[in-house]
């Protein structure tokens, strides 16, 4: 819907792009209804009902001249349909309006997914750096023994003499 419409949709657009039968869309999208959407069918009188709740809400709260009026009103969704989320499905009302998170959401917005994956990223890193740290310390006690052997075995042949070579 972003593509077509060279912007993201309002949360008016999104909704009636849902909830309207497949005529009274493109009529909407034709520009033959007006902000009433008078003579529009909705899917289920239930779609219906959640927004003429949600126009009534915001013409009560912000005037009679939508021109004014914001691209959407998350709050006030939830408010008109008296819970949440009918229309969106579980995705966060408040991100899909404004594109922030809600501090109220239920659910991990896209600001705490994108930091736990940087959090994922940096002890990624963290493991890597600690089982690069034991790799070289493991090679480095290993050098040690191999040294450590020679030196024994030479200190071995000088006191015992050299097997192959008798005395």
């Amino acid at each position: 819907m972003e593509r077509a419409l060279g912007r993201p949709p309002t949360f008016r657009e999104l909704f009636l792009a849902t909830h309207l039968t497949k005529e009274s869309k493109k009529n909407f999208w034709d520009g033959l209804y007006d902000e009433s959407l008078d003579g529009a069918e909705f899917c289920t009188a239930r779609s219906r009902k959640a927004y003429e709740a949600y126009e009534r809400s915001m013409l009560e709260k912000y005037g009679e001249d939508v021109t004014l009026h914001p691209v959407g009103d998350a709050d006030l969704w939830e408010r008109a349909q008296g819970r949440r989320g009918f229309g969106i499905g579980s995705s966060d009302p408040h991100f899909i309006v404004n594109g922030t998170p809600s501090s109220s959401s239920g659910s991990a917005s896209y600001a705490e997914y994108q930091r736990s994956q940087e959090q994922v990223k940096n002890l990624q890193a963290q493991v890597d750096m600690l089982q690069n740290r034991v790799e070289e310390a493991q090679q480095q006690v290993r050098e040690e023994m191999k040294e450590e052997v020679q030196r024994q075995i030479t200190e071995l042949l000088k006191k015992f003499g050299n097997p192959g070579n008798p005395l």
